[in-house]
């Protein structure tokens, strides 16, 4: 029941409706302030609205990705009218459930529900009643509404949310709306477990972690700072073989961690022979910004891979390649892509400047053509190597968010990667420029400087 699409209007800096389709890899590009932190944070701010545990009758956020922002926020330029929200599914009899937004005396509200099925008719698709110029009482936590077209409310229903979650037992409804009500429920009630969110700005870990106790097959979640990333890695085994093999591949250190104290994690790396006694032994937070900025990104990565009951399906992550030399944002690149080509792998959504990144993207999806064409096994791994990553260009979504100044509003477009790599002509020309262009600039004038010698 993963989603194969969001969209939404009048949300944050975009005023049109903008479609993400979810690919296996669906990557956010564009240049800064443009939008692309907030469509990396959209998933995440709705799988919260649509929990349960939301209080009835409330829009509130309490998502870590809204950053303490308030519903009304989220409004394309502070107006309060309009926003929309939609959620689709390619499986099931749901495929879709969109929510309107208002505010109103100062109370934000959904001023209407659509839910759809298999055909183009509405399953569901009703409005609240003071949209119409009815008589309303915001007092009250569960509002009424009205099939859309209907000039009366003689047939009214009452409907009660706990943020975007149809509370079916509080709702007052005909027997057949309940049905797709209950349906609408079981896909929500899915859907705000499922995503994994991992802000850009990684704060530097504590020396030493609580560990995480998982007896029952209790579930893990990474923190969004993913602060508690190596006590995961403690407390999962599948998920620590699989953090520690790709420190060792990628960076030649052997990432170990360790339970002190009898309730501490500590990590450490060994730089030299396995931790042998040439080895040099440091702290996790003793070491490289970079090695440490990525532990979150790794493990959010393995727990995707040895996905578990209740682990999320959809792992959102901001600038994975933040502190990384560009060596190691191609290796990133590769084994994500490895992980997106798995069957049934979940999805990767990764907000990035990475020119790198981006390259090593196009090498995986140009490989994967190559061994199609060919009709070539997989390459196999050879002197202890990983093998080379394969992306099916339709495993990938690419998007280009770009701010109109003028108007202060963003536009999403979708960007094509063909089956040899290549960028059609909505990726913008002049992305990554500015380098070979400085480059071109030191030429001049070194030649300059040496005439005037």
């Amino acid at each position: 029941m993963i989603p194969s699409a969001f969209e939404f209007t009048r949300y944050r800096c975009f005023e049109e409706r903008v479609r993400v389709d979810l690919r296996p890899l669906t990557l956010l590009y564009g240049r800064n302030n443009s939008g692309k932190s907030a469509v990396a944070r959209f998933p995440a701010i709705l799988a919260a609205l649509a929990s349960p545990a939301n209080e009835l009758g409330s829009l509130s956020l309490e998502a870590p990705a809204a950053r303490r922002a308030r519903f009304a926020d989220l409004f394309h330029r502070g107006v309060p009218a309009d926003m929309e929200f939609t959620l689709h599914w390619n499986d099931g009899d749901i495929r879709a459930v969109r929510f309107s937004f208002l505010e109103q005396q100062r109370r934000v509200l959904i001023a209407s529900f659509e839910v759809r099925g298999t055909t183009d008719r509405p399953l569901l698709d009703v409005v609240w009643e003071g949209r119409l110029g009815h008589r309303y009482d915001l007092s009250l936590r569960k509002l009424r509404y009205v099939r859309r077209g209907d000039v009366s409310t003689t047939d009214a229903m009452t409907l009660a949310f706990r943020g975007v979650y149809p509370d079916v037992d509080e709702s007052t409804v005909p027997d057949p709306v309940r049905a797709v009500l209950r349906e609408v429920a079981a896909r929500l009630r899915a859907f705000s477990g499922s995503v994994q969110w991992l802000q850009a700005s990684r704060p530097q870990p504590e020396r030493t972690v609580a560990a995480l106790d998982v007896t029952g097959g209790r579930a893990v979640r990474l923190d969004p700072s993913g602060g508690n990333a190596a006590a995961i890695v403690a407390a999962r085994r599948d998920v620590g073989a699989w953090v520690t093999q790709w420190y060792r591949d990628r960076t030649g250190a052997a990432f170990s961690v360790d339970t002190v104290g009898g309730n501490q994690v500590l990590s450490r790396f060994a730089l030299g022979s396995d931790r042998g006694p040439d080895a040099h032994v440091a702290d996790l937070i003793d070491a490289g910004e970079g090695m440490i900025q990525v532990l979150p990104i790794v493990t959010g990565a393995a727990l995707l891979a040895h996905r578990e009951e209740g682990d999320p399906t959809i792992l959102a992550m901001e600038e994975p390649e933040s502190h990384l030399h560009g060596d190691l944002q191609l290796a990133l690149a590769e084994d994500l892509c490895a992980l997106a080509a798995r069957p049934g792998a979940g999805v990767l959504l990764v907000e990035t400047h990475s020119e790198a990144f981006l390259l090593g993207v196009q090498r995986a999806v140009l490989r994967a053509e190559l061994a199609r064409r060919t009709a070539a096994a997989a390459p196999s791994a050879t002197n202890g190597r990983r093998a080379p990553a394969l992306l099916p260009h339709d495993a990938l979504a690419l998007y280009w968010a770009a701010l109109d100044r003028e108007t202060g509003t963003s536009r999403l477009r979708r960007v094509t990667l063909d089956g040899e790599g290549r960028l059609d002509e909505a990726w913008p020309s002049a992305t990554f420029e500015d380098l070979t262009d400085v480059s071109d600039e030191l030429f001049l004038l070194r030649q300059k400087v040496r005439s005037a010698s």
